[in-house]
């Protein structure tokens, strides 16, 4: 269906549902404008908006060509990417505990593991993670939720900076403090709560989002007392951000 009809189907559709104007944009994430154009023909709706419609007012308009846009395949792609990668991402959580334990039980270590196989850890450690935070932040630039993208951010930037440490260490085969960990700790929760907080204001899927967020804030919290709890509540964060980008992906397909 194209525009004008499309536009026109939309409004009528909106006032029998008992919507308004600014109420289905504010569901939909969007600015009131956007609403307005689309229901008077003006503009063409991405694919993106037009599944976000769909899903709120229970209807299944398609728009012909949308689905060959190619910002929307390639940002399907990153959110694919993103979920894969977070399976993958979900094997490292045991030696991330491990680790974790080694910094205050010096039976526990990697030490005697090859120093080309610790650097190729980190290095894959970091690909996997970097992936999967971009799709994350991706969700938050299509939902236009500013501390979904600034906790995505955050999480690469402090990966970063504890595989360089850790990266430095192995090849100088020397450790860094205690402290600097409970720093790097904290700030990787004060990143979850943020992230919880972000989620937990977005409105597709509003009751997996709010779920979500509300893990991530409570594993957020958990990392400021004990950085092994976090990284064991840490696993179920990851399981729901993995249905959660899943669920994103089918949105924009």
């Amino acid at each position: 269906m194209k525009q004008p009809e499309l536009g026109e189907h939309i409004s009528e559709i909106r006032k029998e549902r008992g919507y308004t104007q600014s109420e289905l944009a504010q569901e939909c994430n969007v600015d009131i404008r956007t609403i307005q154009r689309i229901e008077t023909g003006e503009v063409t709706p991405r694919l993106f908006t037009l599944r976000i419609i769909n899903e709120k007012l229970g209807t299944n308009f398609d728009v012909n060509g949308n689905s060959k846009n190619n910002g929307i395949e390639g940002s399907k792609t990153i959110i694919r990417t993103g979920w894969i990668s977070g399976i993958i991402f979900y094997f490292f959580v045991p030696l991330l505990i491990f680790e974790a334990i080694s910094y205050t039980h010096a039976d526990f270590s990697l030490s005697s593991w090859p120093v080309s196989i610790l650097i190729l850890y980190n290095v894959v450690h970091f690909v996997v993670v970097f992936v999967f935070f971009r799709s994350i932040f991706f969700v938050g630039k299509y939902t236009r939720n500013t501390l979904i993208k600034a906790g995505a951010i955050l999480s690469i930037f402090i990966l970063l900076v504890l595989n360089t440490f850790k990266t430095i260490g192995i090849i100088s085969d020397t450790s860094f403090s205690v402290a600097i960990h409970l720093i790097l700790g904290s700030l990787v929760g004060i990143t979850n709560v943020i992230l919880g907080i972000g989620f937990v204001l977005t409105r597709f899927k509003k009751e997996l989002s709010i779920a979500t967020g509300a893990i991530l804030i409570f594993n957020g919290l958990s990392f400021l007392h004990s950085g092994v709890v976090g990284i064991i509540l840490w696993s179920v964060s990851l399981i729901m951000l993995i249905i959660y980008l899943n669920k994103f992906e089918k949105l924009m397909a």
